[in-house]
């Protein structure tokens, strides 16, 4: 029986399968050339396709190929949750490594001495000698530098 002629008998080599009738010709049905509809050639390019196209880990189901089933659990982003939970951890054991030392700082009296960096400070500049001129709110003072009040 031949390949690519459908239910025709006829033998002929590989050799010479250009001799054949349906060399040449386009399937009806896949649309490919050099075989006619129904061939053994045909079922073998379906075939073909159908492996290629084919994912073994899907299931195969009634739905469109187009459309993919969704649920609302698969949406919700659980390593974000896990994430969050790990890295709130990991500051509250350095917070109270830090606290462990840290210590509060007093609060400055009225003419206190502070030293203050000087704007645009280079390399090997000094910082200024200043007097706390009055306490402005938490940790916030008025401060007297060369007559100049920052």
């Amino acid at each position: 029986m031949c390949n690519y002629r459908a239910n025709k008998k006829g033998a002929h080599s590989f050799s010479d399968k250009k001799l054949c009738p349906g060399w040449g010709a386009v399937c009806r049905k896949c649309k490919a050339k050099n075989h006619f509809q129904d061939s053994k050639e045909c079922k073998r390019l379906q075939k073909g396709k159908q492996e290629k196209h084919s994912d073994p880990k899907r299931s195969k189901s009634t739905s469109k190929p187009t459309e993919v089933p969704m649920n609302a659990t698969l949406l919700t982003p659980e390593i974000a949750e896990k994430v969050l939970a790990e890295k709130t951890k990991k500051h509250q054991k350095s917070q109270a490594y830090y606290d462990r030392t840290a210590k509060d700082l007093s609060e400055l009296e009225h003419k206190d001495t502070v030293r203050v960096k000087p704007e645009g400070l280079f390399k090997g500049q000094e910082w200024k000698k200043g007097t706390v001129s009055r306490n402005c709110g938490y940790l916030s003072y008025d401060v007297n530098v060369d007559g100049k009040l920052l």
